[in-house]
């Protein structure tokens, strides 16, 4: 049985969701869109407290291939996403990708990217095929004004990518950056062969898309825009 919340589908979709967390480092993807943002899918937040297991999760990617609930599903592509941000999740995210039912499916990656570079080759190389990353600003401070990052987790993965051997190209700051450590974050999934759509919430007279778009197409990742839904 799937535990509730745990699975989900976007309508008109053919991928299968995955929640791992209610827990981010920012705001939310989901309250990024705006307050009248609103899932059209069977999506629930996971209960208060609870967070799946690797074991639970490759369970639940068992027990959906007969579930009447997922019939639109195709299959083969999976999603790592939900409410929270997955990769605060990294054990249940290894035992999910390391365990034997998980050969047989495609894995992607919604993620908001304020982690450290290296945990892209630790934790994701040859594991995720694509990954969709939250690029929601086009400088530090359009991008703390949507997201509103955890100061300290900015921080620590600023001084673990100062130390960690540096990819050409890596964004160079003199301070602090939020917006940095996400596009690193990017380029080190370019780097080792992952698939990257660099995402964009559409808020006028704050984001500059043209300016995100650029920083997309320049470390060889897709571009998507996100409808934002003000009141």
């Amino acid at each position: 049985m799937i535990a509730h919340g745990v699975a989900y589908m976007v309508r008109g979709g053919s991928q299968l969701y995955f929640a791992l967390t209610n827990r981010s480092t920012t705001v939310t993807l989901i309250a990024s869109r705006g307050p009248k943002f609103a899932f059209g899918n069977t999506f629930q937040w996971l209960e208060p407290g609870y967070e799946p297991s690797g074991a639970e999760l490759a369970s639940a990617l068992v027990d959906a291939q007969t579930s009447t609930a997922f019939q639109a599903w195709d299959r083969k592509n999976v999603v790592l996403a939900g409410g929270g941000e997955p990769l605060l999740c990294l054990k249940p995210l290894d035992d999910l990708l390391s365990s034997p039912v998980a050969a047989a499916y495609s894995f992607r990656l919604v993620t908001n990217g304020l982690f450290p570079r290296k945990l892209v080759r630790q934790h994701l190389a040859g594991r995720i095929s694509s990954a969709s990353v939250a690029v929601n600003g086009h400088d530090d401070l359009s991008y703390r004004m949507i997201m509103e990052p955890d100061e300290a987790v900015v921080r620590t993965c600023h001084e673990l990518n100062m130390t960690y051997d540096r990819s050409p190209g890596t964004t160079q700051t003199d301070g602090v950056c939020a917006l940095a450590v996400v596009q690193d974050f990017v380029r080190e999934c370019r780097a080792v062969g992952i698939s990257v759509d660099v995402t964009c919430v559409d808020r006028p007279n704050v984001v500059d898309l043209a300016a995100v778009e650029a920083f997309a197409v320049s470390v060889g990742a897709g571009f998507r825009t996100r409808q934002y839904f003000g009141e």
